[in-house]
């Protein structure tokens, strides 16, 4: 069993999903330090601090569980 493609992933996440997700990688939210809060992210996509919570986590855990949904292959 193969592992979908990165297009695949994403392509199967909500439109809010993946403008969560987008906006959080390019606003710099996983960066440490962060260069933006959730509360940036989410005033800058109109949406309260919750409710882009929720979706990025939604988000996160549907990229994560498809990555993972099967074992992974290492070669060397």
């Amino acid at each position: 069993m193969s592992r979908p493609d990165l297009n695949e992933i994403i392509s199967e996440l909500t439109d809010r999903q993946r403008t969560c997700l987008e906006t959080a990688v390019y606003s710099g939210y996983f960066e440490w330090p962060r260069d933006a809060s959730a509360e940036d992210v989410a005033k800058s996509i109109g949406v309260s601090p919750p409710t882009f919570h929720e979706h990025l986590r939604k988000a996160q855990k549907d990229v994560f569980s498809s990555l993972y949904s099967s074992p992974a292959t290492i070669t060397e």
